[in-house]
């Protein structure tokens, strides 16, 4: 899904089940990426925030309290850092960044998710 449209209409179809689960995590590769899902499903009527280094700390720190709680359903946030994101349980999780391997791919989930 290397074309940013064809990720977005992915999404678009993945909606009804996103809107189905508790919580999802949806991992972009762009800041922008992330942004535009966050729109997208909130135009659905789907709670989500697109969290990254574009927040401040206090504001990140929020929406993942907002997240832990229920309140936010979806996060999407751009896993180009290569750091990883604590994140509370997520019963559904989505990558859509690139990778050149599966072994990078794996790597990186483990980066990006820590339980």
């Amino acid at each position: 899904m290397a074309n940013g449209q064809y990720k977005l209409r992915a999404i678009k179809n993945l909606i009804p089940l996103i809107a189905k689960v508790n919580k999802s995590l949806v991992l972009t590769g762009f800041i922008r990426t992330a942004e535009e899902i966050e729109r997208m499903l909130n135009d659905a009527k789907i709670s989500a925030v697109a969290v990254s280094s574009a927040l401040e700390k206090k504001e990140r720190e929020h929406y993942m309290n907002e997240f832990k709680t229920g309140k936010v359903k979806v996060l999407a946030a751009p896993s180009v850092q290569d750091k990883g994101i604590d994140v509370p349980e997520a019963e559904l999780g989505i990558i859509m960044s690139a990778n050149h391997s599966k072994r990078q791919m794996i790597q990186r989930l483990g980066r990006d998710i820590t339980p």
